[in-house]
């Protein structure tokens, strides 16, 4: 008998986990009707033990993660949900007992398809800034453009408000408003889980989500 493809959650930031949790149970119900609910296994960490370092203190995140890994280990996991972008530069220095369902990869698949090679990051203040996003883009002939330095500053703001579950309807008014102004020259793309919790818009040709390409992707493989 086969095994079943076995798909893992790394629990995180609560917000951001129920978050995914809440997307991939409705999205397979969706799907299976009934009362399907996603089958997954979820490996939830202490989140402070990740936080203080991200985005970039490489080496005390590899050195916080290797409990993590061991845990993988144990439980067989083919493959595996990371909710949170910037922890993914940090998993690309580790040998891997999983595969990673990889919002990068699958961002620059989705844009090939709808042959689109212009994009504006919105996400916090640092993967917005930061080279990593930029490479992998521009290594595949796809601009990489930054919304203003007043819109960045009001997205890290907005971002910092939904992870204290903050935000306010007028925020979110906002939010799409700003998102409608980018998506009227490019592709808009959503890399930060934060933000993945207050859109409402579903990925296509002017906004991709990363958040839900991970989600879209890991429903595929139960289904």
């Amino acid at each position: 008998m086969t095994r079943k493809t076995t798909v893992g959650l790394l629990g995180l930031g609560s917000r951001s986990t129920v978050f995914y949790l809440e997307k991939l149970n409705a999205l397979y119900q969706e799907l299976n009707k009934g009362y399907s609910t996603f089958p997954c296994l979820v490996l939830n960490i202490d989140f402070n033990s990740i936080n203080p370092y991200l985005p970039d203190k490489t080496s005390d995140l590899l050195h916080n993660l290797k409990p993590v890994i061991k845990d993988l280990e144990s439980l067989a996991i083919d493959h595996l949900v990371v909710p949170n972008l910037t922890l993914h530069e940090t998993l690309e220095h580790i040998t891997m007992p999983t595969r990673i369902i990889h919002p990068v990869t699958l961002c620059i698949e989705r844009l090939h398809f709808y042959k689109k090679n212009k994009v504006t990051l919105i996400g916090s203040q640092y993967t917005m800034n930061a080279n990593y996003l930029f490479k992998a883009f521009e290594k595949e002939q796809i601009t990489v453009e930054r919304p203003t330095l007043k819109d960045q500053n009001v997205i890290d703001a907005l971002r910092k408000k939904v992870y204290n579950s903050q935000e306010t309807e007028g925020d979110l008014l906002g939010f799409r408003r700003l998102l409608e102004t980018y998506k009227a020259n490019s592709t808009v793309i959503i890399c930060c889980t934060e933000l993945s919790v207050i859109n409402s818009e579903p990925n296509n040709a002017q906004s991709i989500d990363m958040a839900l390409l991970q989600i879209e992707q890991a429903i595929s493989l139960k289904t």
